[in-house]
């Protein structure tokens, strides 16, 4: 028979103990929904804010993922989803970040409910590390603004021995939960600064993510490999950023 090729969410009401499926967000079984594998899904949740429905109030859930179209070359856009009742059912958007080169989608929740993925546009060893928002599964799932590039250049991290393949997609954003106007943004990534060297980033917009004007370094003095770092908000106004390092 025909495998099922599919993104499945399970959900667990007794702290883990067991899980439940819930759904397939993503099944590529299905003709309509234009993918033969998906692939490194990512998924967040609106912590602050719940969708209201005529059947009650319930999670918002957002999904992003590598979408394969082809099964004979290695073809593949970034597709989004977004769920207003707790993963039950999806909408999903094929054609916003349909883009040559577009990879690696890294997801956040604004405290107004927005929805942001960062993700990379290749050009050979560098990279333009971009974003593009959308509104809140309640309120349409609609992109908002244009894609806007956080940084026009990124070193990629290179191969590493020990490591089965290369680590790419460096990079993690995040809003700042005190500011419920969701203006003020992070964006942590790594870039190889020398061969063998690689610095954190931490990039900052406070206009919602139309400018990207403030890019700090944030890891100490001294070389190594510095690779998938993410950042969060903590309370008060401040923020953790955390990373691999192999010396």
């Amino acid at each position: 028979t025909t495998p099922i090729v599919a993104i499945s969410l399970y959900q667990s009401t007794d702290n883990g103990a067991t899980f439940n499926s819930t759904s397939f967000p993503v099944n590529c079984s299905n003709a309509s929904a234009g993918c033969v594998v998906p692939d490194q899904e990512h998924l967040v949740a609106d912590r602050i804010n719940r969708a209201v429905t005529s059947s009650g109030s319930f999670d918002q859930l957002y999904l992003a993922w590598r979408n394969y179209t082809s099964q004979t070359t290695n073809a593949h856009t970034i597709a989004v989803a977004c769920s207003l009742d707790g993963g039950k059912n999806w909408t999903t958007d094929l054609t916003t970040l349909v883009k040559t080169g577009a990879d690696f989608p890294r997801l956040s929740v604004g405290p107004d409910g927005s929805f942001l993925a960062a993700y990379y546009v290749s050009s050979g060893a560098t990279y333009s590390l971009n974003v593009q928002k959308w509104s809140s599964c309640a309120s349409g799932f609609n992109p908002v603004g244009k894609q806007v590039q956080v940084v026009k250049s990124v070193i990629e991290v290179t191969d590493m021995p020990g490591l089965d393949r290369q680590a790419v997609g460096n990079y993690s954003p995040a809003f700042d939960d005190s500011d419920g106007s969701a203006q003020r943004i992070f964006v942590v990534y790594s870039n190889e600064a020398s061969a063998g060297n690689d610095d954190i980033h931490v990039a900052e917009s406070t206009d919602g993510g139309g400018t990207w004007p403030r890019d700090s370094i944030v890891n100490s003095v001294g070389t190594g490999r510095r690779y998938f770092p993410w950042i969060c908000s903590t309370v008060g106004k401040k923020f953790v950023t955390w990373y691999d390092r192999r010396n």
